[in-house]
């Protein structure tokens, strides 16, 4: 892997993203997948490229990083992937190790789910992958997963291969030991944590794993 970047951050234009830029660090590969330009310059952070088929960045942000000599990588409207896929090919293409990807849940659902399949793709490709939200986020995982997090943060688990076998919990209220989860299955969903940080390990499959911080009590 390059040591040039240490992630890439993927912005898209769904609508759920945090208030500030998620993970800019100076050694962050910043890729703008066509609107999601709106949300850089909001944050103040200047991409790398912006890419895609421009069909729905406004002409007023186009302009703006136009004059800020930011890169564009035009395609076709017509083309066989989506904005997102294709901004991610150009980060594998930089080999970094990590792939964030914010501005890719909500909005449109079929979008939402074609980029849970981005981190499918990097997860298979053995590269640590995310979506960030405004309050919380996804990674598919395989082998093993470690995060801290505050307690009664939820914590879903969702098969993304037809079985994933052997999944072993640490840190969960209802926790798992050498668990077998199979697609079509619930039995992951809304577990919460009890202890920080919070793991998991397998023996084979890959887990879609949503984390969500705790809502205040009304």
């Amino acid at each position: 892997m390059s040591n040039r970047w240490s992630k890439a951050l993927i912005v898209g234009g769904a609508p759920n993203v945090p208030h500030r830029c998620p993970c800019e660090d100076g050694r962050t590969l910043v890729i703008c997948a066509d609107s999601g330009a709106g949300t850089l310059r909001h944050w103040g952070v200047k991409p790398q490229w912006i890419v895609g088929d421009m069909d729905s960045i406004s002409a007023d942000d186009l302009a703006y990083w136009e004059q800020r000599d930011v890169e564009f990588r035009r395609f076709p409207v017509e083309k066989d992937k989506t904005d997102m896929d294709l901004a991610v090919d150009f980060a594998l293409e930089e080999q970094v190790p990590e792939v964030w990807i914010t501005g890719a849940w909500g909005g449109r659902v079929d979008h939402s789910l074609g980029n849970v399949e981005i981190l499918f793709r990097l997860a298979t490709a053995g590269i640590a992958n995310r979506i960030v939200t405004d309050d919380g986020y996804l990674t598919v995982v395989g082998d093993a997963w470690e995060a801290t997090l505050p307690r009664e943060s939820t914590v879903s688990l969702l098969p993304m291969t037809s079985v994933v076998r052997g999944i072993t919990t640490q840190g969960l209220y209802y926790s798992l030991r050498d668990a077998v989860l199979k697609r079509g299955s619930t039995l992951g969903i809304s577990n919460h944590t009890v202890a920080s940080p919070v793991s998991l390990t397998t023996v084979s499959g890959l887990l879609l794993v949503m984390v969500a911080p705790p809502q205040p009590r009304l």
